[in-house]
């Protein structure tokens, strides 16, 4: 006899759930691992439509690419969202499984699918999952400071990209601000508008990096 922990193996071993992203919810989300069974629905997204369809043809489980849910729930009656999708599904013993991120990364997942729709050579993961996380450090900088600045995130770690360093994106505009009473602008005067030249500065920096980068900006 086929349980709900016999799909949960099945499914865990075609898309590992350590492939999914760290945000994600995936996994058995609601039901038995030893409940029978023998009828499986599949969908998107878990909508009312689709629980009323799983109650009515007697599914025992749902495969649902989007997990039901991504936080926690305070309230599960009929007086919420929530409650009214879920509420049928614990009365039928029907097991939800999401795979969502863990089936889009996986080899022989969507995005491994679609590389090779497009025709893809030597396909491999832009960001492996071992690889170190990655922030990107944005500053709105005075023309005139910009060298300085861009120098003092490089010498902190930042700018780093495979290969190359120093890289960062530059995008000219117009800061504006009104310092009051109590500021003391470095540029411009209080009790008026200023509009100063500035530079959106973009620069990728390790997450072990990023509190010295900070710093370096601030400094």
């Amino acid at each position: 006899m086929t349980t709900i922990a016999d799909w949960v193996q099945y499914l865990g071993d075609f898309a590992p759930l350590q492939t999914a992203a760290s945000w994600d919810n995936v996994g058995l989300l609601l039901g038995e691992r030893h409940r029978p069974c023998n009828r499986v629905l599949t969908c998107l997204t878990i909508t009312p439509e689709v629980v009323a369809e799983a109650v009515a043809e007697s599914t025992a489980m749902i495969v649902s690419h989007h997990p039901l849910f991504f936080k926690g729930i305070k309230n599960l009656s009929d007086n919420t969202a929530e409650g009214r999708l879920l509420l049928p599904l614990l009365r039928a013993g029907i097991a939800v499984y999401s795979p969502h991120t863990a089936f889009d990364n996986c080899v022989g997942g969507i995005n491994d699918g679609l590389a090779h729709r497009f025709g893809l050579q030597n396909i491999r993961p832009l960001r492996p999952a071992d690889s170190p996380a990655q922030c990107k450090l944005v500053a709105f900088v005075p023309e005139a400071d910009l060298a300085r600045v861009s120098e003092a995130i490089f010498a902190a770690g930042g700018g780093v990209i495979g290969g190359y360093e120093q890289c960062s994106f530059r995008t000219p505009g117009t800061g504006t601000f009104f310092g009051t009473a109590g500021t003391n602008p470095v540029v411009g005067e209080r009790g008026r508008r200023e509009e100063v030249a500035e530079v959106r500065l973009e620069i990728v920096v390790p997450e072990s990096k990023i509190s010295a980068a900070i710093a370096a900006l601030r400094s």
